[in-house]
């Protein structure tokens, strides 16, 4: 299938040079450099021939367009996907933050938290150190 439309793209290629041909030769500047000027035919048009360039001509411009279609509706699907990914991205990342906000909280919670102890324990130590010493015991 895909040599049968390489084949015909081949041929709507040859068609479109040929036209392209036919209209140099047929369209061209007089010597002076002036309006163009039409060539009287250099042999006589072949009707068919005409019409089959003409025909595959029209051929290769509808696939060109039939191409452009396709090309575009997968653009904008293209262009959809990465718009969803990015929400997501988007929605993910905050999340993520968020919980990097509660766990830093959390951690500035906790760090007070043993500042108190510590503060607690340190008080606790110096009274302790402040009590008269019990005779006959070698605890401290």
């Amino acid at each position: 299938m895909q040599q049968a439309s390489q084949a015909r793209s081949l041929t709507n290629v040859r068609a479109l040079r040929d036209m392209e041909h036919a209209f140099r030769v047929a369209y061209s500047r007089d010597e002076d450099g002036g309006t163009p000027a039409l060539k009287p035919p250099a042999s006589t048009p072949d009707g068919a021939t005409t019409l089959n360039h003409i025909e595959q001509t029209a051929e290769a411009l509808r696939e060109a367009e039939q191409r452009i279609r396709e090309l575009e509706e997968r653009g904008g699907q293209l262009l959809r996907v990465a718009r969803a990914n990015l929400q997501k991205a988007k929605v993910s990342i905050d999340a993520s933050e968020a919980r990097a906000l509660k766990a830093e909280h959390r951690a500035n919670e906790a760090e007070e938290d043993a500042k108190h102890c510590r503060e607690w324990l340190r008080r606790i130590h110096e009274g302790l150190e402040q009590l008269p010493q019990m005779s006959g015991s070698s605890e401290h």
